[in-house]
Parts: C-alpha cells; sequence; structure tokens
C-alpha cells in the first residue's frame, strides 16, 4: 500500500524544514512521495529551501501556485495530484517527532472507509456549536492539521468542500460528510509525536475572523437547512 504525504505551504520554509526533517528521519522508508504544495511564497528562502530537499529526497515533488489561494484550495490541489493508496495531508505547522504511519494502516485494516484525523473534538470548541430553535447541536470533527485516508475514501467525499476557501470550516464540514455516508466514519490516531503549532500560516486576525464569520454561515446553510 503506498502513502503520498501532502503538505500545502506558504512561506514559512523554517516550519516545513522542521516537518520535512520529522518525517524523513522516522517514516521515509515508508513514504512513496511527498507532495509539496507552494501556495504562492513570496520568499526565495522558500524555492531555495524546496529545491535543496528534492535534491536530498527524491519522494519530494513540488507544485506552485503563482497567487496565494489557501489551505483549502492548495491541500486539495495536492491531494488530487497524489498518486499513492493512501493519502495523508499535514499542515507545515506540524511536528512530527516519532512514527505514525503504522497507525493509519492499522486504523484502516479495521475499515478502509475511515477518514482518520489526529485530534478529534467532541466538545463546544466555539468552531462547531450552533443553536436551532432553542437546541444548542455540536458537531464532531477531526481537526484539519492532519488528515488521512484511502484515495478512494478522498473521492467519494469530494475532498474539501471548496465554498470554504481560502479556509475555515473544510475540516469539520468534511468530518460531517464522512459521518453522513453509509459505510464511513471518522477516528483519532491520539499520537501525541504528532504536534500541531497552530496558526502560524493562516494566522488569526480581524481578516480571518470574517472569513470564519462568513464560512460559519456556509457551513450552517449546508448542514442545517
Amino acid at each position: 500500500m503506498s502513502i503520498s504525504i501532502i503538505i500545502p505551504c506558504f512561506d514559512r520554509f523554517d516550519l516545513t524544514n522542521d516537518l520535512l526533517n520529522g518525517l524523513y528521519r522516522v517514516e521515509r522508508e515508508k513514504i512513496a512521495e511527498v507532495v509539496i504544495v507552494d501556495d504562492g511564497s513570496l520568499k526565495a528562502e522558500t524555492s531555495i529551501g524546496l529545491a535543496d530537499w528534492q535534491n536530498k529526497w527524491d519522494a519530494i515533488r513540488v507544485l506552485r501556485f503563482c497567487d496565494n489561494v489557501g489551505f483549502t484550495l492548495a491541500a486539495n490541489a495536492g491531494l488530487r495530484s497524489a498518486i499513492g493508496d493512501v493519502k495523508v495531508l499535514i499542515s507545515n505547522d506540524v511536528q512530527i517527532h516519532a512514527p505514525f504511519l503504522d497507525g493509519v494502516i492499522e486504523l484502516l485494516s479495521r475499515n478502509p472507509n475511515y477518514l482518520i484525523g489526529n485530534l478529534l473534538r467532541t466538545g463546544d470548541t466555539g468552531w462547531n456549536a450552533f443553536v436551532v430553535d432553542g437546541n444548542k447541536i455540536t458537531f464532531i470533527y477531526l481537526e484539519g492539521y492532519f488528515l488521512a485516508a484511502r484515495k478512494q475514501t478522498w473521492e467519494t467525499l469530494g475532498y474539501f468542500d471548496e465554498q470554504y476557501a481560502p479556509g475555515d470550516y473544510e475540516d469539520i464540514s468534511l468530518s460531517t460528510k464522512a459521518m453522513n455516508t453509509p459505510g464511513f466514519d471518522i477516528i483519532a490516531l491520539n499520537n501525541p509525536a504528532i504536534v500541531h503549532l497552530g496558526a502560524q500560516t493562516f494566522c488569526y486576525s480581524d481578516k480571518r475572523l470574517r472569513i470564519t464569520e462568513v464560512n460559519k454561515r456556509k457551513f450552517e446553510k449546508k448542514w442545517l437547512k
């Protein structure tokens, strides 16, 4: 079973470099390809650094956008381009400290239709709770910084819903779709060796808050009709 790793990035090569170092150190023998989606990076450091990595690790392939399109579209481009039987999406602000792919394969052996994350959110995170007719509804979801599934599962679920571009709510929507598709489900690795730094390239700001509020309304329209 071949494994593709997909990493969207926008500048912050220091983060991407740390992630690649972790993957190379602990999992390179299991990885068939690494698709890095350079989402319109502006700094020469990024292109130079990625070229150095391509010279070091022949599994690496780089896709480039001329303009910054955001996490949702960059992730989908990488996922669609990847050729592995299993496709693992990892944000570039993640650090890998120990092997994890055997855990992914073990879960898929239990249910090949799992959408796998590292962290499953079951409580109110401020993103996933809604009030409908006076009743609170909380959506369970996998955080989007790490998501893994078979090629067929990504295709069946339709990847991320691109109406959420540039980002936010795409992971909650994908998790909801998986749980509402017969035969499919979501599950978490809960691997402490996968560490998410959070909001390093898509930073919290007034602009992001406006995007989040728009996407929350889109999510409500889609899932709370």
